[in-house]
């Protein structure tokens, strides 16, 4: 059900193509395809996530170097979108959010990194300060 969720998201975004119902065939001979496996087509999905994801996560380091957090916070909500759990994202949102004083909202975004990606020491000395 979540890879269908997310096999749907990244054709929206036009990531992969759309399925196309009938024999498949290449563009050059009209010869069918071979089928990929089920677990090739899941690496290849997770592969493009993380492309597109890091893809937004640049674009939201690079406005937060300008000082455009706005723009920052929109590209990470992009991030996420596409790959709801990646710490990276949600890490970012929460400096982000810590450098604006939202204090509440950084703690909110560092605990849910953290949860995602428990062995970050870094994140726990974050959340540890905000925490006094």
């Amino acid at each position: 059900e979540e890879k269908t969720d997310q096999l749907a998201l990244l054709e929206t975004k036009g990531l992969i193509p759309k399925k196309v119902e009938g024999p498949e065939k290449s563009a050059e001979e009209g010869i069918p395809k071979k089928k990929k496996k089920p677990e090739k087509i899941e690496e290849d999905i997770d592969m493009l996530m993380k492309m597109e994801t890091t893809r937004y996560l640049l674009r939201a380091r690079e406005a937060y170097q300008r000082d455009d957090y706005d723009s920052a916070i929109t590209a990470i909500s992009e991030a996420i979108d596409v790959n709801p759990f990646s710490p990276q994202a949600y890490e970012m949102l929460g400096s982000i959010y810590y450098r604006l004083g939202w204090n509440g909202m950084a703690l909110e975004n560092w605990q849910r990194a953290l949860r995602l990606e428990p062995d970050n020491d870094m994140l726990r000395k974050y959340i540890a300060r905000l925490e006094r």
